[in-house]
């Protein structure tokens, strides 16, 4: 099957000086989401478009930094990619070939992927290379709380399922302002996705999300329409 590629990047929003933090790189598959695309795909195949995804990251990761030295950009692991014993070598690889430097690329790991102590290690090993952590779609299924307290993730992210919509839905509130301290006490970042209204982002900063990610600012942006939307900053 013949499919069209490309790179996408959300911007990720601080949301105590509305400027741009970081960028998370996102594929489409002709245009379009590739869950239904990479749910076809064998592990080898998945692991082929990592790489793709990473290499193309860490090359506008480079030439970002020219321009701000602070921007970092996520990129998403698959449950195949952590079980490849050949990861660290893939990533560290591609950061060095584009000149990235590991401090400024997150790796994200949804919290749905089983993580065994071999899995773990890698994270460890990952982390002492100078990668980010982050962890991804946090409560979208019962295993948050367990990966949560697995690793010492440098970022959370909230999936936008949790997220109120207003302020009737006061008991989604308690749990982003739980949530928010949680993280707080385990030395974390919490971000929380799908923000798309104003009510939203004053929410989550009140509870103590750093970062904010969601149409209320940017949808995803073709890589060359980054500079053009003055994301710089």
């Amino acid at each position: 099957m013949d499919v069209e590629l490309a790179m996408y990047y959300q911007p990720i929003i601080c949301l105590n000086c509305d400027q741009i933090a970081g960028c998370e790189a996102l594929l489409r598959v002709d245009g379009n989401s590739p869950v239904e695309y990479l749910s076809t795909l064998l592990p080898g195949a998945l692991i082929e478009v990592t790489d793709l995804v990473v290499n193309a990251a860490c090359d506008r990761l480079s030439y970002w930094h020219q321009f701000n030295d602070s921007l970092w950009v996520s990129v998403n692991l698959s449950s195949a990619d952590l079980a490849d014993p050949n990861l660290i070598t893939r990533v560290c690889l591609a950061a060095s070939r584009h000149g990235a430097p590991t401090r400024l690329i997150h790796l994200e790991i949804s919290e749905t992927t089983p993580i065994d102590q071999r899995a773990l290690d890698t994270l460890h090993r990952l982390r002492d290379l100078g990668f980010r952590l982050a962890l991804d779609d946090f409560g979208a299924s019962l295993a948050g709380l367990d990966r949560l307290a697995a690793f010492e993730w440098d970022l959370t992210k909230i999936d936008k399922s949790l997220l109120p919509e207003n302020g009737r839905d006061w008991r989604y509130s308690a749990v982003i302002d739980s949530l928010g301290a949680l993280c707080r006490e385990l030395g974390g970042r919490l971000c929380c996705e799908g923000i798309e209204s104003q009510w939203q982002a004053d929410q989550a900063k009140e509870s103590g999300c750093e970062l904010g990610q969601g149409w209320l600012w940017y949808p995803a942006l073709p890589a060359d329409q980054i500079l053009s939307h003055t994301l710089i900053v």
